[in-house]
């Protein structure tokens, strides 16, 4: 039995590689999903036969198919990552009915098939910085949060697979129409803590599961029809108001006591931030900002008479820098102020300029809903109304909005020339807007803007001196920019909630119910006041069974010695730590064993 970690020809009862001590998965049927035995050459479930291994993954090595950039970052730091617990979301997809579909093809023309659909599942994967775990034949393994920790391995998984769904149509219909074939692929998502092990220079990789994060996955995939993915109940927790799910309901699977909730990944949901998610939930009491308030009140107040300001608000993540900006820019509304607002995601490097263009979408009024002639007669009215000076620039915008008029096309430009065209087009609008009235602009999280968006955000920024505009940004401290240094721009750091603003904010949550007296004081010192991981922690004692009743008026139905960090938070701090140097996490990670509170001398 081949490895499928580093490749070894094992004896063919092996559970675990000889050469690199990975488990060997036992193989299923690609017919109806059943567990084989070692050695099975058809499925004592449905009696499909085996696929052999001649039609098997292509003989590349990891280190051949990752993208440069992921594998330098998995080198440079492998000893540090070696070794730890990872919170993931494994995908597995496969082809449906492969050895039925296989046997109507000449084995060649077969794995010609399959290397085009390998290289579409392993682009579609990297695009959103996940890795190829293991080839299984017909099809992949993956793995969205190691051995790179990513505090949103949930979403890119899923937006890697609504990708892999449209990129596989072209692929799919073409072998319709050419071969007769009814090629489907079929996807199982789940998410839960793997230990990444060994990792070599070839960048194989041997991964233990945690429980059932793997099999269940594997589970999903062999329920799935072709053409679906279907997500388990652990990565529904995770996703669920970011996409559109079907629910389908609860199944039960062998080795997990409790039946599984299960649901099919529909396409992208309303929701794009935390923020929006905490919304639709009720969003807590507002405390502890007030002076960061009346500075962003003076920015506006200046920015009104006509010396446009650029205000940065600056945090750690979960700290608070998305609320401010809502309660500053609903405080905006209800003077009658216009605001616009954008946000970037974590994934957004995949998509260039997709930020900056949403933005502009609700600059220009364009609802998703919008065919291309709606969305031009949109914008083009706009423009005639408000700069008409650049109506001989439509071809240029509406091809960058992606609603490009065929009767009169962009100029040809190369795309340096391009994107500049575009940023000096963006800066004359926003500079001309703000002659006829006055806005606030917001946009979040430009830490993981691309260098195009983030190329647009310093034209906008560099554009609202002399305007009336107030330009308010949101950041992590990672995030720098030449922009900073200019006289009309002014930050503001968000500290963590001092003792009394997190213990108001607890109470609100809580309550006063005599039970949970020093439940609070745990959770605000176990969070240094943070008031994201706040919530996460309570809302994983409410998910577990510990607290019991509504908000504002719960009670502790047993005693908490300790409390356990909620996998949302774990894997934001993990994907932080990440980012470290590895002489820096080998430190935090020996420091972490000490305790939290270390002797200088032994630091």
């Amino acid at each position: 039995m081949d490895c499928p970690t580093c490749g070894h020809d094992n004896r063919s009862q092996a559970r675990f590689c000889e050469d690199c001590g990975g488990r060997l998965a036992a193989p299923t049927c690609t017919g109806c999903g059943t567990e084989l035995r070692l050695g099975a050459k058809f499925c004592d479930e449905c009696g499909a036969a085996i696929a052999s291994a001649a039609s098997g993954p292509p003989e590349r090595t990891p280190r051949e198919y990752t993208p440069p950039h992921l594998a330098s970052r998995i080198l440079k730091t492998k000893s540090a990552i070696e070794g730890e617990r990872k919170q993931v979301t494994v995908l597995f997809a496969d082809v449906r009915s492969s050895v039925q579909l296989s046997g109507e093809l000449d084995p060649e023309e077969w794995h010609n098939i399959l290397d085009r659909f390998f290289e579409v599942l392993t682009e579609g994967v990297h695009r959103f910085e996940g890795s190829v775990n293991q080839y299984t034949g017909d099809g992949i393994m993956a793995l969205f949060g190691a051995p790179i920790a990513h505090e949103d391995h949930a979403q890119r998984a899923c937006y890697a697979a609504l990708y892999l769904q449209k990129a596989l149509e072209a692929h799919t219909d073409a072998l319709r129409v050419d071969h007769g074939l009814n090629f489907s692929v079929r996807m199982g998502l789940n998410s839960g803590e793997v230990v990444v092990g060994r990792i070599g220079d070839d960048l194989r990789m041997d991964y233990t599961a945690q429980g059932q994060t793997v099999g269940l996955a594997q589970r999903m995939e062999s329920l799935a029809e072709g053409g679906k993915a279907l997500l388990a109940g652990d990565t529904i927790d995770l996703v669920e108001g970011y996409f559109e799910l079907r629910d389908l309901g609860e199944t039960k699977v062998k080795g997990v006591e409790q039946p599984v909730r299960v649901a099919e990944l529909q396409g992208v949901g309303h929701m794009r931030t935390r923020l929006d998610r905490s919304r639709t939930r009720g969003l807590s009491k507002f405390v502890g900002r007030s002076d960061e308030m009346e500075r962003l009140e003076a920015a506006l107040e200046r920015s009104l008479t006509g010396d446009g300001q650029v205000v940065g608000l600056v945090a750690e993540a979960g700290a608070g820098k998305s609320r401010l900006c809502y309660e500053f820019a609903e405080h905006c509304r209800s003077r009658g102020l216009i605001v616009r607002a954008g946000t970037g995601v974590a994934h957004g490097r995949a998509t260039p300029l997709e930020p900056i263009l949403q933005f502009y979408r609700e600059i220009f009024g364009v609802d998703p809903g919008d065919g291309d002639v709606a969305a031009r007669q949109k914008i083009a009215g706009l423009i005639a109304q408000t700069t008409p000076a650049e109506l001989d620039s439509l071809p240029l915008l509406f091809d960058f909005m992606r609603v490009p008029d065929p009767a009169n096309p962009a100029p040809d430009l190369s795309p340096d020339e391009r994107m500049q065209a575009i940023i000096d087009l963006l800066r004359r609008l926003t500079a001309a807007r703000s002659r006829r009235e006055p806005a606030v602009l917001v946009f979040e999280d430009l830490h993981w803007l691309d260098p195009q968006t983030d190329a647009a955000i310093a034209g906008i920024a560099d554009t609202t001196a002399g305007t009336r505009t107030l330009f308010v940004v949101n950041f992590r401290p990672e995030y720098r920019a030449d922009w900073m240094a200019r006289s009309h721009y002014q930050q503001i750091p968000l500290r963590p909630l001092d003792p009394e603003a997190a213990g108001e904010l607890l109470q609100e949550w809580l309550g006063p119910d005599p039970s949970l007296a020093g439940f609070a004081e745990m959770v605000r010192d176990q969070t240094g006041g943070n008031p994201f991981f706040m919530e996460e922690v309570v809302r994983a004692q409410i998910e577990a069974g510990v607290l019991e009743g509504a908000r504002g008026a719960f009670r502790l139905e047993q005693p908490v010695a300790s409390l356990a960090v909620p996998a949302s938070v774990e894997s934001l701090l993990a994907a932080r730590i990440d980012r470290l140097g590895e002489t820096t996490k080998r430190l935090l990670q020996t420091v972490a064993v000490v305790g939290d509170e270390c002797d200088e001398a032994l630091l």
